[in-house]
Protein backbone atom coordinates (compact mmCIF):
# COMPACT_ATOMS: atom_id res chain seq x y z
CA UNK A 1 0.00 0.00 0.00
CA UNK A 2 3.00 2.20 0.18
CA UNK A 3 4.20 1.94 -2.97
CA UNK A 4 2.03 3.82 -5.01
CA UNK A 5 1.93 6.15 -2.61
CA UNK A 6 5.78 6.76 -2.25
CA UNK A 7 5.84 6.33 -5.96
CA UNK A 8 3.83 9.43 -6.70
CA UNK A 9 6.08 11.54 -4.60
CA UNK A 10 8.41 11.01 -5.65
CA UNK A 11 7.39 11.80 -8.96
CA UNK A 12 5.88 14.90 -7.84
CA UNK A 13 9.49 15.81 -6.02
CA UNK A 14 12.20 15.05 -8.77
CA UNK A 15 9.82 14.81 -11.70
CA UNK A 16 11.39 11.65 -12.97
CA UNK A 17 10.57 8.29 -11.92
CA UNK A 18 13.83 7.11 -12.57
CA UNK A 19 14.57 7.66 -8.17
CA UNK A 20 11.57 5.38 -7.68
CA UNK A 21 12.63 2.59 -10.28
CA UNK A 22 16.05 2.24 -8.34
CA UNK A 23 14.80 2.33 -4.86
CA UNK A 24 11.80 -0.09 -5.95
CA UNK A 25 15.03 -2.35 -7.94
CA UNK A 26 17.06 -2.24 -4.47
CA UNK A 27 14.25 -3.57 -3.07
CA UNK A 28 13.65 -5.96 -5.03
CA UNK A 29 17.51 -7.04 -4.77
CA UNK A 30 17.31 -7.27 -1.03
CA UNK A 31 14.03 -9.31 -0.63
CA UNK A 32 16.48 -11.81 -3.35
CA UNK A 33 19.26 -12.01 -1.12
CA UNK A 34 16.84 -12.40 1.96
CA UNK A 35 14.70 -15.43 0.49
CA UNK A 36 17.23 -17.92 0.56
CA UNK A 37 17.95 -16.85 4.06
CA UNK A 38 14.66 -17.71 5.48
CA UNK A 39 14.26 -20.49 3.53
CA UNK A 40 17.03 -22.11 5.46
CA UNK A 41 16.00 -21.22 8.61
CA UNK A 42 12.43 -22.63 7.77
CA UNK A 43 14.46 -25.87 6.64
CA UNK A 44 16.49 -25.70 9.97
CA UNK A 45 13.17 -25.14 12.39
CA UNK A 46 11.31 -28.24 10.76
CA UNK A 47 14.23 -30.30 11.40
CA UNK A 48 14.32 -29.34 15.03
CA UNK A 49 10.72 -30.24 15.23
CA UNK A 50 11.31 -33.54 13.79
CA UNK A 51 13.42 -34.39 16.54
CA UNK A 52 12.38 -36.85 19.90
CA UNK A 53 11.93 -35.24 23.15
CA UNK A 54 14.80 -37.39 24.23
CA UNK A 55 16.90 -36.11 21.28
CA UNK A 56 16.28 -32.57 21.76
CA UNK A 57 17.10 -33.02 25.65
CA UNK A 58 20.50 -34.57 24.40
CA UNK A 59 21.17 -31.87 21.84
CA UNK A 60 20.45 -29.40 24.41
Amino acid sequence: MVGPILASWIREVTASYALMLSIFGGMFIAALLISPVIRMDIKQLKKEQKLSPAEQKLSS
